[in-house]
C-alpha cells in the first residue's frame, strides 16, 4: 500500500518567494441524457463529490479517498471486473494531454463488483512535477467494464487543478518523523501491547515561534470500517521557541491501518499539517496444553489384582478466542474426562484411567482453539508382576516397502507401532516398538497370541496376529510387514506446497532475492536434512543441487519423478506431515526414493504413477491427498 504525505499550509505573511502551488477540487458529476430506450438508467455513483482545496509548492502530491457504488441498476450475483480510467481534459499549451494525463493514478486499476450497490474505495494520486507551468489541469475519473444490456451509465467525475504563483505565505513545517511511512508492528495475542513510536516535530519560519503541536488517529480494518479515532496524548517540548516537539508510545493491539495526522501552529496563527499511515497485523499463538498427571513413569499391577485407577489431569490455554475442542486417548481409544470450562482461555481437566494389564501405555491431550491444535503426551510403563519364570517373547514390525512380504533390501524397522500380547483368558499387555521396529515382552510359560495393531495409511503384508507358546526358552515371534494403503491415503489430509512453491524458495534462498514464503535459514535448513534423510537419491543434498533437480524440463520419468518427490521431501521437513503422522509420512517419502533408486528396473507406468502420488501430495494445501490406485 503506497499512501503519500499531504502537507497543507494556510496562513500567509508578509513577505513572497518564487514557489508553485496547486489548487486542486473534486466537481459533483452531472449525469447525462439516457440514450439506451432499454430501461431506465441507473447511474455509477462518485462519493465524496467535493474536496477541500488544498495548496503547496511543486512537486505538489494530493491524494483523496474516493469510492464508487455500483449502479442500482446492476443485476445481484452479476459479476463484473471494472477498470478506473483517468485522463486530463484540459491543461496548460505546454503540457501535453497525453503526459498530464499521467498526473492522476490510482491505488487499484480495477475493482470486482458482483451486485448492485456495493462500495469500493480507491485512493486517488494527483502529483504535479516539479517545473509544471502556471495554468488549469481538468482530469476526468470514469469506470468501463459494467454489464451491458441494463442501462447503466457512468458519467464519472472531474478533479480540477489550477497551478499557479503562490500567494506569499509563511508558515511552520511539521512532520512525523516517526513511524516511517508504510511500517508495520505486529501484535502478538496475550502480550503486552506493541508500543509504536510517535515523533512530531515543528519548526516555525523565520520571526515566528511554535505555540502548539498536536496528533490524532483513525484506524480502520480490512473491510475500511472505521474503530478508531482519537486524539493523541503527546508529550510536547519547545513550545514558544522556533522548534517543538511532541513524543508519544502508542499502544496498539487491533490490526488494521492506522493514519496519523499532526497540526502545529506559530504566533501569527500560521498552520500546517502532516500525515502518514502504518500498518499493525496481530499474531495469534496456537494453543498450549500440558499433562499434569500422571507424573510417574512406571506403575506396578500385580496378576489377578483389581486393575489399577490412575488419575490423570491437564490444564489447556489459548491466547484469543477460547479452547474450542479436548480430546484425551490412552494408546488411541478415548478416555472420558471432566473440564467445565470448555470455551474458556483456560480449560483445566480431570479422569481416571482404569488399566488392567502391563505393557507401555501413552496417555494424549489434544486442545484445539481457532487459531490452532495442541498436542501433549505423557508414556508411562505397567509391570505386570507375577512369578519370576518369564521369558522373552520378541520380534520385528517393518516396512515392507517392496511389498513382497519379506524383510529385506530397502525395508526397515517400523518404530511406535503398537503391540499386544494376549494370553488364553483375554489378559492383554502392551508395548510399541523400538526406533528399530523391535518389540518384547516377558511372559510366564502359556499359550499366546501376539497381535500387532493395523495403523490408518499402512496395509499388512504378513500376518499380524502370530501365536506362540512360551516355554523354556525365549520366543522369537514371525516378522510383521507393512506396506503403504494408498487406498487409506487416498482420504487423508496435509498441508503440502507445491513443487512451484518450493522451487521459488530454494531459488530466492540461493540468491537472496526477496519474496521468499519460507526463511532461507529454513531452506538450507532442510536441504541439509534431505541430504541423510532415506535412501540414497539426495545424499549430501547442496541448495544448488536442489534447484537444479526442481529446476528440470526433463520429461523422462524418473526426472519427473525426482521433481516432485523433492519437493515432497521439503514439505515432510516443513512438518507437512500426513494426517499428522509423521512417521506414515516418512514412509511415503521413503516409498519415492525406493522408487527413485530403482526407476530403472522398474515400468515407465509405475514410476509415472509414484510421481503423481507426490504431485498430489504436494498440492494438498490443507485437503485431501488426491492420489489413485494403480
Amino acid at each position: 500500500m503506497n499512501l503519500p504525505r499531504l502537507l497543507a499550509s494556510c496562513r500567509f505573511a508578509r513577505f513572497a518567494w518564487p514557489l508553485v502551488i496547486a489548487i486542486a477540487f473534486v466537481a459533483v458529476p452531472v449525469h447525462g441524457q439516457d440514450d439506451d430506450p432499454a430501461g431506465t438508467p441507473s447511474y455509477v455513483v462518485y462519493t465524496p463529490d467535493e474536496v477541500m482545496p488544498v495548496q503547496g509548492p511543486a512537486p505538489l502530491q494530493f491524494s483523496y479517498q474516493l469510492t464508487i457504488t455500483s449502479p442500482t441498476g446492476m443485476p445481484a450475483n452479476t459479476n463484473a471486473t471494472v477498470t478506473v480510467v483517468g485522463e486530463a481534459t484540459l491543461a496548460p499549451a505546454a503540457v501535453p494531454l497525453a503526459t498530464a494525463s499521467g498526473f492522476v493514478t490510482f491505488s487499484a486499476a480495477t475493482l470486482e463488483f458482483s451486485g448492485p450497490q456495493q462500495s469500493k474505495t480507491i485512493t486517488v494520486q494527483l502529483r504535479i512535477p516539479s517545473g509544471t507551468v502556471e495554468g488549469q489541469f481538468s482530469f476526468h475519473i470514469s469506470t468501463t467494464g459494467w454489464p451491458s444490456g441494463h442501462a447503466i451509465r457512468d458519467n464519472g467525475t472531474d478533479v480540477n487543478m489550477t497551478v499557479t504563483l503562490p500567494l506569499p505565505v509563511t508558515a511552520p513545517l511539521v512532520t512525523i518523523e516517526s513511524p516511517a511511512p508504510n511500517a508495520t508492528y505486529n501484535y502478538v495475542a496475550g502480550g503486552s501491547p506493541t508500543l509504536v513510536p510517535v515523533t512530531v516535530k515543528a519548526v516555525a519560519a523565520a520571526n515566528t515561534t511554535v505555540q502548539q503541536v498536536a496528533a490524532w488517529v483513525r484506524a480502520v480494518n480490512d473491510a475500511g470500517v472505521e474503530f478508531l479515532s482519537e486524539a493523541l496524548n503527546l508529550s510536547v517540548s519547545g513550545t514558544g521557541m522556533s522548534q517543538a516537539t511532541g513524543t508519544l508510545s502508542y499502544p496498539v493491539t487491533e490490526p488494521g491501518t492506522y493514519t496519523i495526522s499532526a497540526t502545529a501552529k506559530d504566533n501569527l496563527d500560521g498552520a500546517a499539517t502532516d500525515s502518514l499511515a502504518f500498518i499493525v497485523t496481530r499474531t495469534v499463538p496456537p494453543p498450549t496444553v500440558v499433562i499434569s498427571q500422571p507424573n510417574q513413569t512406571s506403575f506396578d499391577y500385580h496378576l489377578g489384582g483389581p486393575a489399577l485407577s490412575i488419575p490423570f489431569a491437564f490444564e489447556a490455554r489459548s491466547q484469543f478466542g477460547g479452547i474450542k475442542s479436548i480430546a484425551v486417548t490412552l494408546d488411541g481409544q478415548s478416555v472420558p474426562f471432566s473440564a467445565p470450562a470448555l470455551g474458556a482461555l483456560v480449560v483445566t481437566g480431570t479422569g481416571t484411567l482404569t488399566i488392567a494389564a502391563g505393557g507401555d501405555y501413552e496417555l494424549v491431550v489434544t486442545a484445539k482453539d481457532d487459531y490452532g491444535t495442541a498436542v501433549a503426551t505423557t508414556s508411562f510403563v505397567v509391570n505386570a508382576i507375577s512369578d519370576t519364570n518369564e521369558r522373552p517373547v520378541r520380534g520385528v514390525v517393518f516396512f515392507d516397502v517392496n511389498a513382497n512380504g519379506v524383510m529385506d533390501g530397502d525395508d526397515y524397522g517400523l518404530p511406535g507401532m503398537k503391540v499386544r500380547l494376549v494370553n488364553l483368558w483375554g489378559h492383554t499387555a502392551k508395548t510399541t516398538t523400538s526406533a528399530d521396529g523391535e518389540y518384547v515382552f516377558n511372559a510366564k510359560p502359556g499359550v499366546y497370541v501376539v497381535w500387532v495393531d493395523c495403523v490408518d495409511g499402512f496395509a499388512p503384508t504378513t500376518l499380524i496376529a502370530h501365536p506362540v507358546v512360551v516355554y523354556q526358552s525365549a520366543v522369537d515371534v514371525a516378522d510383521t510387514g507393512f506396506k503403504l494403503s494408498f487406498l487409506d491415503l487416498m482420504g487423508m489430509r496435509a498441508e503440502g506446497k507445491s513443487h512451484g512453491f518450493w522451487k521459488n524458495n530454494v531459488d530466492k534462498a540461493i540468491s537472496g532475492k526477496k519474496g521468499a514464503q519460507v526463511p532461507a535459514a529454513s531452506v538450507r535448513a532442510y536441504t541439509t536434512q534431505l541430504g541423510d534423510l532415506a535412501l540414497s537419491p539426495f545424499d549430501a543434498l547442496t541448495m544448488p543441487a536442489a534447484l537444479t533437480t526442481l529446476s528440470s524440463s526433463s520429461s523422462k520419468p524418473k526426472a519427473l519423478l525426482a521433481k516432485q518427490l523433492l519437493a515432497a521431501e521439503y514439505n515432510y521437513a516443513n512438518g507437512a506431515y500426513i494426517d499428522d503422522n509423521a512417521a506414515l509420512t516418512y514412509a511415503f517419502i521413503y516409498w519415492g526414493e525406493h522408487v527413485m533408486k530403482n526407476a530403472d528396473s522398474l515400468s515407465r507406468v509405475y514410476v509415472l504413477w509414484a510421481k503423481d502420488w507426490f504431485d498430489a501430495y504436494n498440492n494438498s494445501e490443507g485437503g485431501r491427498i488426491r492420489g489413485s490406485l494403480l
